[in-house]
């Protein structure tokens, strides 16, 4: 019902994010039924231990955004995992212009693939 990514979009000094997504469209929050919200929510607790475990960060953020107003810029909803260090400056900055290549992406995603086969507990 939901899906991960590394999100192609990077910020300055969080490298890495994953985007989790519902695997149906939904616009927004508002529009999202209640079993999407709790395979969303879930799935992004898991991936937040899983790069809490393996980027050797200090820490996670979540972040979802609805309307203008709120900062959506992208019209299917989705939620950000972060990670987080010490004096990053996540919420004073902005993401990259450009898209990540992939090869640039691979190694999280092998981290993260690596930690969800080993059966680490969630």
């Amino acid at each position: 019902m939901a899906t991960a990514f590394i999100s192609p979009r990077w910020w300055p000094k969080n490298h890495g994010h994953v985007m989790v997504v519902p695997n149906a469209h939904y616009e927004n929050l508002y529009d999202l039924p209640s079993h999407y919200g709790h395979a969303i929510h879930d799935l992004a607790r898991e991936v937040a231990i899983a790069i809490r475990t393996t980027y050797g960060c200090d820490g996670t953020s979540l972040r979802q955004h609805n309307e203008p107003a709120g900062n959506q810029d992208r019209w299917h909803y989705h939620m950000h995992v972060f990670p987080r260090y010490a004096g990053d400056g996540l919420y004073f900055t902005h993401p990259q212009q450009d898209f990540t290549p992939a090869e640039q992406r691979l190694p999280y995603a092998y981290k993260l693939r690596q930690y969800f086969e080993s059966g680490a507990p969630n």
